[in-house]
């Protein structure tokens, strides 16, 4: 994994032919906790078949079926594949709410810990 600063730090890292993700990550514990996690996983989802079965209708077609309240939490930096998919579940979803934490990218809970928190508790209440 290299890493490169700019307005925080920046990392980048690669996964078995699946292109380069960008992460951007402000505080340092964090950035360490993130490459930690990448170098112990083995990546053997992205270079195997999954032998687990799939879903006979999928999942992101039964999104309005649902019919307890849902919370998603995505960073406002995060990559776009991950914003599209809290918007799908605001827009699909009864009663969802949606939340964008300013300023963070994909590890939201980690980089925002209080505004998170403060979130979930709002939810929960």
């Amino acid at each position: 994994m290299s890493t490169a600063v700019v307005n925080g730090t920046k990392l980048y890292y690669e996964m078995a032919g699946h292109g380069r993700a960008i992460i951007f990550i402000h505080e340092p514990e964090v950035a360490a906790c993130l490459e930690q996690m990448i170098g112990d996983y083995s990546g053997w989802h992205f270079v195997n078949d999954n032998p687990e079965m799939g879903l006979a209708r999928p999942s992101a077609s039964r999104l309005s079926e649902l019919t307890m309240p849902v919370l998603a939490i995505v960073g406002e930096q995060d990559l776009s594949d991950f914003r599209q998919i809290t918007d799908l579940i605001g827009e699909q979803v009864p009663q969802a709410r949606r939340v964008v934490v300013p300023g963070v990218g994909h590890m939201a809970n980690m980089e925002a810990p209080e505004v998170v928190l403060q979130v979930i508790m709002e939810f929960l209440s």
